[in-house]
């Protein structure tokens, strides 16, 4: 169950859930994911998080997906709560009955999504501490490249010119081997905000120009709107 949230509440989107999302019996893959419709995100995970006898590192997945999703409604302590829960139940190793999707969530991850969370909470020194949490320690799978960009864009918007030069600089050698639409359209954005920035210094602005031009190049990252 999603923190904060009451039995009432679970039970009428356990209903609804099934009447308009599709959640796979059992859990063989993981249900959809859609970051821009909170609302229908959190729909999805409190659903699934009313299953009876939810495996852990399954039910940390969802409890992630729910404090995100929360984040982008503006509910901050609900959505820290539901963080909390996945880090407690992230504090087992993964068990027999959890499947192989649920195994990529770790403390790394965790953090990644944890500082996106804080991002949309208007707390971007807190954000940006949690993602280089997650981008620079050790090991980890290359897909967290998604938690490098978000981090530049944090560091852009915090107009922390320095920082998100180095960011944006270190990213410029991933370009090629990202294969996430949602870290180059990351990227893009980041590259954006410096580019369009008259405050910031010419070398940065130089920078975030030869990202976007390796991005125009890969011919796979859509122009930013805006």
């Amino acid at each position: 169950m999603v923190p904060g949230l009451g039995r009432g509440h679970h039970r009428r989107v356990h209903a609804a859930g099934h009447a308009r999302v599709r959640i796979p019996q059992p859990l063989t893959r993981p249900p959809a994911y859609w970051p821009r419709r909170p609302d229908r995100s959190l729909r999805i995970a409190s659903t699934v998080l009313a299953r009876p006898d939810l495996p852990g590192r399954v039910a940390a997945v969802f409890h992630v997906r729910a404090g995100r999703a929360l984040a982008r409604l503006g509910r901050g302590p609900q959505a820290r709560r539901s963080l909390r829960t996945a880090s407690e139940l992230l504090a087992d190793p993964p068990g027999p009955r959890d499947p192989a999707w649920a195994w990529w969530m770790d403390r790394r991850e965790l953090d990644g999504h944890h500082g996106l969370a804080e991002a949309a909470l208007g707390r971007p020194d807190r954000a940006a501490e949690l993602l280089h949490r997650a981008v620079h320690d050790a090991g980890g799978p290359a897909y967290r490249v998604l938690s490098a960009a978000e981090l530049a864009r944090i560091l852009a918007q915090a107009a922390d010119w320095r920082e998100a030069s180095h960011a944006l600089a270190a990213l410029s050698g991933t370009v090629a081997t990202t294969g996430s639409v949602r870290a180059l359209r990351a990227m893009a954005r980041a590259a954006r905000i410096v580019e369009r920035s008259p405050s910031a210094p010419r070398r940065h602005r130089d920078t975030a120009r030869d990202l976007t031009a390796l991005l125009h190049a890969t011919r796979t990252a859509p122009e930013p709107a805006g």
